[in-house]
């Protein structure tokens, strides 16, 4: 997404965070709003586990950012500083010689 609105929209570096950081804002209330207001299908065995099964979808967002600051994929070893100040150091851009 970074590199659309960087590429699409002109946007710098730190719009391009803002604008995808009110999107993804925007997406979880929607998902509370919606998982908070779940329709009844009339059967109460049906909707335990339907609402169950929102929660679990619910949930695995935050599991997967969490993984992915514990993993070393994204952040290297440093992962877990970065999930706390949330600033990552940016590499030199590379050139082609």
């Amino acid at each position: 997404m970074v590199a659309v609105y960087l590429r699409e929209y002109g946007c710098t570096l730190q719009e391009a965070m803002d604008k995808i950081g009110t999107s993804y804002a925007g997406i979880k209330q929607a998902f509370c709003d919606n998982y908070n207001n779940l329709p009844s299908t009339g059967d109460e065995t049906v909707d335990e586990l339907v609402k169950e099964y929102c929660y679990g979808m619910g949930i695995w967002v935050t599991t997967n950012i969490k993984w992915s600051f514990a993993s070393e994929r994204y952040f290297g070893k440093q992962g877990l500083e970065v999930m706390k100040h949330r600033t990552v150091t940016l590499k030199p851009r590379k050139t082609l010689s």
